[in-house]
């Protein structure tokens, strides 16, 4: 058995950060080479349009300029819009994962919840992702059947997400007693130097305190079935 802990393996960091490229493409490709399935449909005049009455040409007119009005503010407003919100989940996703991944081996909590708050940022931004690509399916009037193939992406990106933020958890316990006993020697010194022993022990108590909200919040996370 490698003494490597599991979430400093290599395997492990790439799989999360090769899945999160591999969606980013794919989501890439549909945003900008194919604009989430939207085509742009000019108008259309129906069949034996010249024998109807005065009245009706007039109500289809009206009808399809208000389409014509809503089809534009979709290309041009819309989608515009959803296609910044879409990239900039991405990036926040990518980012947390980096941010997190640069610190492998943290030397102290302050580190450590540093890597686990950037860890769920990026599980922050894979949910941000899902709505506003479910937004753009309820809105537009395109083909739903390309989010049949992202959907469980997302899904699988979140899921990996959370089992790497998991697996931090025993280094996490190690770091918390390792800054334990520096605190604990720390307050021993200042002790026998004749420092002030009350406002030590608030410090101390006020830092044990600390640790335990975060024991207890790595053991409340868990990771839930996709």
């Amino acid at each position: 058995m490698s003494g490597v802990h599991k979430s400093e393996r290599g395997e492990s960091k790439f799989e999360v950060l090769d899945h999160a490229i591999i969606l980013k493409n794919m989501i890439r490709e549909l945003s900008i080479l194919r604009n989430f399935g939207y085509k742009v449909r000019t108008s259309k005049t129906p069949k034996n349009f010249e024998t109807w009455s005065d009245a009706s040409k007039e109500r289809w007119k009206q009808k399809e300029e208000e389409r014509l009005k809503k089809l534009e503010w979709l290309d041009r407003h819309f989608l515009v819009e959803k296609r910044r919100h879409v990239e900039d989940d991405l990036m926040r996703m990518m980012h947390g994962i980096s941010a997190a991944n640069a610190i492998q081996r943290p030397s102290s909590m302050t580190e450590a919840d540093e890597r686990r708050i950037q860890q769920d940022r990026a599980i922050a931004a894979c949910k941000d992702l899902r709505v506003d690509l479910q937004d753009i399916m309820d809105t537009v009037p395109i083909d739903k059947n390309w989010m049949t193939h992202i959907e469980p992406e997302i899904v699988s990106q979140i899921a990996l997400l959370k089992a790497w933020r998991k697996s931090d958890n025993d280094m996490r316990k190690a770091v918390r007693e390792a800054d334990m006993k520096r605190w604990i020697k720390f307050l021993q010194m200042c002790m026998k130097e004749g420092s002030d022993t009350e406002f030590l022990k608030g410090i101390y108590h006020a830092f044990l305190n600390g640790m335990e909200r975060r024991e207890l919040d790595d053991k409340d996370r868990k990771v839930p079935k996709p």
